[in-house]
């Protein structure tokens, strides 16, 4: 089965433009050509949504690259080959399509050396690019061919989600650009946009995800899971879980993940999962039980997994009632000194007010 890759030439690389672009004509399909500019004032978080990781404005990879408009080359390889590559950089061996990354390294060599060339080394790194920067799905380039005179006009886009989403397609857009993601609570397709309630996430990486979504910490101080993103003119909440972050069993998490559906392009939890994770949350995070029969339920939870206490301070945990680990003395004393925090807050605010 063909896949569908991305080139991007930044600006510093423009020189070595059209011979990449002939070269690349020779070994696949040129579905779409397009020269691109992102806001100045927006390029460093874009560069840092798209690489994820966290580059301050003015760094050595902006400098590197280049600030000015780059080119994207979008193509179909028709006979995708895999090899376990070593990369370097201490990230070890990973599966790549050996057709693009063996291209990659060859275009950097051209321009070079160093990071002006950027290709996606899998389907998955392939839907994330494309989508962010595009804002469109990689299969919508399969549909007709748009290659001509390189397309010249600069397209002055900056990444899916950077102004917040105009509505739930273009979150839902980036939200699958995501590799490992499963909604834990939250029925998005009926009160997304209402703020009727929060959406719980799970995911295997939290900062490629906030860098990725676009998100923005909620402002609790001390909390450390609780995000928002603008879709229209409502903030959503979104509360992250990540694998090892203490809400469940790190185990049951990567279960979570690994047996997730798809229901109307949204990954969801399995119905045995989600009944499970819907209790233990009620009764260790909550101390609610709302059935009898749910104890009976949560009492096979425990014997498959194991209780876990929350790394954030603002989740509630109730788990050494039953036999599960204690709090630590930090968790112990977070509420008195949230509640000190507060009627201090309040005390201000009069003063300040009279």
């Amino acid at each position: 089965m063909s896949e569908i890759h991305l080139f991007l030439i930044w600006s510093e690389a423009k020189e070595s433009r059209n011979k990449i672009i002939n070269d690349l004509d020779g070994e696949f399909n040129i579905l779409h050509i397009e020269t691109v500019a992102w806001s100045s004032e927006l390029f460093s978080e874009n560069l840092s949504r798209l690489y994820g990781q966290k580059l301050p404005n003015n760094s050595f990879k902006q400098k590197h690259c280049g600030t000015g408009p780059f080119t994207c080359i979008i193509v179909e390889d028709i006979n995708p080959t895999y090899e376990s590559i070593d990369i370097g950089s201490g990230r070890g061996y990973l599966l790549l399509n050996k057709n693009i990354y063996n291209l990659k390294v060859k275009y950097r060599e051209w321009t070079g050396g160093g990071h002006k060339i950027h290709a996606t080394n899998n389907i998955e790194e392939s839907e994330h690019d494309i989508r962010l920067i595009f804002h469109k799905k990689p299969i919508d380039f399969k549909e007709k061919k748009e290659f001509g005179d390189y397309d010249l006009d600069i397209k002055y886009r900056d990444l899916l989600g950077s102004h917040g989403y105009k509505n739930s397609d273009d979150f839902l857009l980036c939200l699958n650009s995501v590799p490992n993601y499963v909604i834990m609570r939250g029925e998005i397709d009926k009160y997304f946009l209402n703020g009727n309630e929060d959406i719980d996430i799970l995911v295997e990486n939290k900062k490629d995800f906030i860098y990725t979504l676009n998100l923005k910490h909620q402002g609790k101080k001390f909390s450390t899971s609780r995000y928002q993103v603008k879709i229209g003119d409502v903030y959503v909440h979104i509360d992250i879980n990540y694998i090892g972050d203490g809400c469940f069993d790190s185990r049951w998490q990567k279960k979570m993940l690994n047996e997730k559906i798809i229901n109307k392009d949204i990954c969801i939890l399995n119905e045995s999962n989600k009944q499970k994770a819907d209790i233990y949350h009620s009764i260790i995070h909550k101390n609610i039980i709302r059935q009898s029969e749910s104890l009976t339920l949560f009492n096979k939870i425990i014997k498959e997994f194991d209780i876990t206490v929350p790394q954030d301070p603002m989740i509630e945990y109730y788990g050494y009632q039953y036999n599960g680990p204690k709090e630590s003395l930090y968790r112990q004393l977070f509420p008195i000194y949230r509640e000190f925090r507060y009627v201090l807050h309040k005390i201000k605010t009069k003063i300040i007010s009279l």
